[in-house]
């Protein structure tokens, strides 16, 4: 049961609305992200999804308010996303994503994706330009890596 008027430093934004006494990673498990999993380290403005499978256009009908709930919550993110068992996404999906970076440009300060992918590498190095957040690629065994380079930023210890 939620005290009334909120927990801890968040207070309940309105009637019903307990997502603000919770972690981002407990929010994440309870909107449901389907291809996108939350891992248990986000915390604070540090981010951290994995991408499973093929991802839809439907499937940022969940991420897409995640984490803008996330950026009004912390501010500008640092994002660790994890893509080593993505396996596409559609046209639709990737418009939504175009459009997502495009209009959230200044939200995030580093992004750190690790794939093994050549293309996905090539494609993020292609964006990069776009956006103000420093955008990096690790390959699979760099997963540390990437962390830590995200954690180097923020002042927090990396999870390896």
């Amino acid at each position: 049961m939620i005290p009334a008027g909120g927990c801890g430093k968040h207070r309940l934004a309105a009637p019903g609305n307990f997502t603000s006494c919770l972690g981002l990673a407990e929010v994440g498990k309870l909107i449901g992200l389907s291809m996108y999993q939350v891992l248990e380290e986000s915390s604070g403005n540090f981010i951290a999804l994995k991408a499973m499978g093929k991802i839809t256009a439907k499937d940022y009908d969940t991420l897409v308010p995640y984490l803008e709930m996330a950026i009004e919550r912390e501010g500008p993110l640092y994002l660790f996303c994890d893509m080593t068992e993505f396996s596409g996404m559609e046209i639709a999906a990737m418009w939504r994503d175009l459009r997502f970076g495009m209009g959230h440009s200044r939200d995030f300060h580093r992004l750190a994706v690790v794939s093994g992918r050549k293309w996905m590498q090539r494609c993020i190095r292609l964006t990069a330009p776009l956006f103000k957040a420093e955008i990096k690629c690790f390959g699979p065994s760099q997963a540390g890596e990437a962390r830590a380079w995200l954690s180097s930023e923020i002042g927090r210890p990396a999870q390896l």
